[in-house]
Parts: structure tokens; C-alpha cells; sequence
């Protein structure tokens, strides 16, 4: 029980927050986990330091409820700012997510891949991990990091990555959503 007190106690701030009429349904019909996401990153912001670190994660449940949190800051000077979302996917938002599930076969996925990320110069030590629930007590995990030590990410995981960022992205510039940020 005392394991559960954090994310309950997160959960209830959260449902707590003003917000837009979607948001303010949340959490949703079916508030059992769908997917979690986390990202972990070092970028440079250009050829000379600062080097900034942007940790996030996203849950979205079942019946389209997401909450987003991030920190974010520049490691050597600081500050450190925080966004945090709250609200309700859209059904639309919903299916596309669901149908890339169901195309990546998900619950097949697991264990560590080696992607190349896209963008900015990136630092080795970034990583991407979802994680998805499924009916019962299916459940998969895949780990997505720039060590060259791992194996290639295999064509269904970068395409799940994609529309994971994709949903993600998406979500945060909905003006259903409401997003809190630090000034």
C-alpha cells in the first residue's frame, strides 16, 4: 500500500488542477495504465556548452487520460524549469495511438535497442523507455538508447517510438490539454 501513496497523491494534485472541459473530465472512463514513456536526454544547445538535460515522462490510460511531467535545464548554470499536462486525449488522438500499438505488436516488444536519435548533437547516455500494459497482466518493456553496445531497434520499435513522440507532441499542443510550466 505504501508504494501506491505517491502516484495516488500525484494523481489527486493533478485531477485538482483548472483546466479546459476535457481536462477537467479527467482522468477519463477506464483509468487502467495503457502505455508509459520516459526520456531521458543530454543536447547541446550549439558548438560550445551549455549542455541541457530534459527528463520526461508521460502516462496515458486506457480511456485517453494522460499525465505529462518534465524537468528541464541547463546542467553547468542551471535553472532547472518544469512543465507538467494534464488532461484528456482526444478519441481521435487515441486511435491513432492504439492502431500504432497494435502495428508495432507491442506486447512483443522488449530489452534494449541501439537507435540513432535525430536532432541536436546528442551526448551518449540517452535513452528511451516504454512501457506498455496490456489486458490481465500482458505487459512489455523496451529500453531505446544510443549505446553502441546494444543491437540495432528493429523497424517496429522505431516506428512505435515515432508515434509515441508523436502522441506526445501532439497532446502537449492541444488546447484541450492544460500545461503548467514553471516561469
Amino acid at each position: 500500500m505504501k508504494s501506491r501513496l505517491p502516484l495516488a497523491a500525484l494523481l489527486s494534485v493533478v485531477v485538482a488542477l483548472p483546466g479546459s472541459a476535457r481536462a477537467a473530465q479527467f482522468p477519463g472512463p477506464d483509468l487502467h495504465p495503457l502505455l508509459q514513456f520516459h526520456e531521458h536526454r543530454l543536447t547541446f544547445a550549439g558548438p560550445v556548452p551549455p549542455l541541457f538535460l530534459v527528463d520526461d515522462d508521460l502516462l496515458v490510460t486506457r480511456g485517453g487520460g494522460l499525465v505529462y511531467t518534465q524537468v528541464a535545464g541547463d546542467i553547468f548554470k542551471g535553472p532547472f524549469g518544469t512543465r507538467v499536462a494534464q488532461g484528456v486525449a482526444t478519441p481521435t488522438a487515441m486511435a491513432s495511438l492504439q492502431t500504432s500499438l497494435g502495428a508495432s505488436h507491442v506486447g512483443t516488444l522488449g530489452g534494449e535497442c541501439l537507435y540513432s536519435f535525430p536532432g541536436p548533437v546528442w551526448v551518449e547516455g540517452n535513452e528511451f523507455v516504454i512501457s506498455w500494459y496490456g489486458a490481465g497482466n500482458r505487459t512489455s518493456r523496451v529500453r531505446i538508447t544510443d549505446q553502441t553496445t546494444q543491437a540495432p531497434c528493429s523497424p517496429a520499435v522505431v516506428t512505435l517510438l515515432n508515434a509515441v513522440l508523436t502522441f506526445r507532441d501532439r497532446a502537449l499542443s492541444d488546447p484541450g490539454i492544460t500545461v503548467f510550466r514553471t516561469p
